[in-house]
C-alpha cells in the first residue's frame, strides 16, 4: 500500500514522545508498504536529519510551520478564526496535490492536521496521541489562581473551538487509533462510533536493559520531559518547589535529576548541588541507569507516557499521578495525587528493597508482554488492514 504519513514535527531526532512514536510507526510501515512522509518543521536546520529518515521513508516533504505559539501573529489570527490556536499554527494550503499522487491511504498524527488534508476519496487513519481538548482543559484548571482570573475567558473560548474541531475531525476520519482505553471510551461516546482501536506507545525492550545492581543504594530522583510542552512545565514546577523539598528533608543525600530540552530560565536558576539539569542528554538510557525512582507528577496531558514505559523497561520504579497512570496497569507503578503522598511514596520505595524489586519485575513483564514495538507493529498492521 502507498501511505502518506502526516506529522506535526519531524520524527528525528528522538527527543519527544511524538517523535519517538512517529519514527517507530514509520519503521513498522516500511516493512510492507511504501511511505511518503510529510512533516512540519520549526527551523530550516532540521533538514540535516533527513538522511536518517530516508532509511525508512520512500519520499519526504517538509513544510515550515506558520507561527510560533503564543505570538501576537498566532493569537491575532486565532482571535478572528473559528479554529483554535493549535490548528492555526500550521499552514492550511501547503499540502500540494502532487504529494498525493499514487497514494492509497493517509495516516495523520494528531487531529489538528486533519483540516490541512484536501478533499480526497482516500481512507484517513487518525492517530490521537491525546484527547487534546481534555489535556488543555486539565492544564487550564491547574493554573495558579491569578492566572486563571486573567486567562480564563480567552482559554475558555479556545477550548470551546478545540472541542468542536476535534470532534469534527473524529467524524471525518475513516478509522481512529488512540493510546489508551480511557481515550477510546471518550471518542466512542462522543461520536457514537464503535470502531476506535488502541495502538499504544511502545518501547524497544531489547535496547532498554534492566541493570538494577547499579542503582541499589542510589537516592537519585529522576524527572524527564521536553519543556516545550505545558504539562511538563507544570509538573516540574510542582516537583522542584513542593515535592522534592519534602524528600530532601527526610533523605538528605537525595538528588533530583532533571532531563529535558528547553528548560525555562527560572528552572535553570534552581540548579545546584542537589538539583541537576541535563538539557543535552545524548542517550536517555544513561539517565535511567543513574536513577532510583522516576517521579512524574503530571497534572495534565493524556495517553501513555514514553518516560514511564522506558523507566519500566529499564528497571526504574515509577511514582506518578492519576494522569500519568492513564493507560497502564496500576500494579506496575504507584499512583498518588498529593504533594505529601508523592514525596512519602518515593522515599518509602528507596528505603524498602523488597517492595522496590517486586515492582521493577512486574513493570518489566508488563512492558515485554504489551508494549514492545514488535507487538505495536502487529497492531498497526491489523489497524490498516481493517
Amino acid at each position: 500500500m502507498r501511505i502518506l504519513f502526516l506529522t506535526p514535527t519531524l520524527p528525528w531526532p528522538l527527543l519527544s514522545g511524538g517523535q519517538i512514536r512517529a519514527y517507530h510507526l514509520l519503521q513498522a510501515l516500511k516493512r510492507n508498504h511504501r511511505v511518503t512522509l510529510v512533516s512540519y518543521i520549526r527551523q530550516d536546520n532540521e533538514r540535516q536529519y533527513l538522511d536518517e529518515l530516508t532509511k525508512i521513508c520512500d519520499e519526504i516533504h517538509l513544510i515550515k510551520r506558520q507561527y510560533k505559539p503564543w505570538t501576537l501573529q498566532a493569537l491575532g489570527k486565532t482571535l478572528f478564526s473559528t479554529k483554535p490556536l493549535i490548528m492555526n499554527l500550521y499552514k492550511t494550503k501547503e499540502l500540494r496535490a502532487d504529494y498525493f499522487l499514487g497514494i492509497e491511504a493517509i495516516y495523520c498524527e494528531c487531529f489538528y492536521l486533519m483540516d490541512k488534508i484536501p478533499e480526497l476519496s482516500l481512507p484517513i487513519f487518525l492517530s490521537e496521541q491525546n484527547i487534546e481538548y481534555l489535556a488543555y482543559k486539565r492544564y487550564r484548571d491547574n493554573l495558579p489562581f491569578w492566572q486563571k482570573i486573567i486567562l480564563w475567558l480567552p482559554m475558555q473560548i479556545d477550548l470551546f473551538k478545540m472541542e468542536i474541531w476535534e470532534k469534527r475531525m473524529w467524524r471525518k476520519a475513516t478509522k481512529i487509533a488512540v493510546m489508551s482505553a480511557a481515550d477510546k471510551k471518550i471518542i466512542e461516546e462522543k461520536t457514537e462510533r464503535g470502531d476506535v482501536e488502541i495502538i499504544p506507545n511502545g518501547v524497544d525492550t531489547g535496547s532498554f536493559k534492566m541493570l538494577r545492581e547499579r542503582a541499589l543504594g542510589i537516592k537519585n530522583v529522576l524527572f524527564i520531559g521536553n519543556f516545550s510542552w505545558f504539562q511538563n512545565l507544570q509538573a516540574v514546577e510542582w516537583l522542584v518547589k513542593e515535592i522534592f523539598p519534602q524528600i530532601k528533608k527526610r533523605v538528605p543525600e537525595a538528588q533530583l535529576l532533571i532531563v529535558g530540552q528547553n528548560p525555562p530560565a527560572w528552572l535553570k536558576r534552581l540548579e545546584k548541588k542537589d538539583i541537576l539539569i541535563d538539557e543535552t542528554v545524548k542517550d536517555i538510557k544513561e539517565a535511567y541507569q543513574k536513577a532510583a525512582v522516576l517521579l512524574a507528577p503530571l497534572k495534565s496531558g493524556g495517553g501513555t507516557k514514553y518516560k514511564i514505559l522506558e523507566a519500566m523497561a529499564s528497571g526504574v520504579p515509577v511514582v506518578t499521578t492519576p494522569v500519568g497512570q492513564e493507560g497502564f496497569d496500576q500494579d506496575s507503578l504507584i499512583v498518588r495525587d498529593s504533594t505529601e503522598e508523592l514525596a512519602k511514596t518515593t522515599i518509602d520505595l528507596m528505603n524498602h528493597p523488597e517492595t522496590y524489586e517486586a515492582m521493577v519485575k512486574r513493570a518489566r513483564k508488563l512492558v515485554e508482554e504489551n508494549y514492545d514495538w514488535q507487538i505495536i507493529a502487529e497492531k498497526l498492521e491489523n489497524f490498516l488492514k481493517s
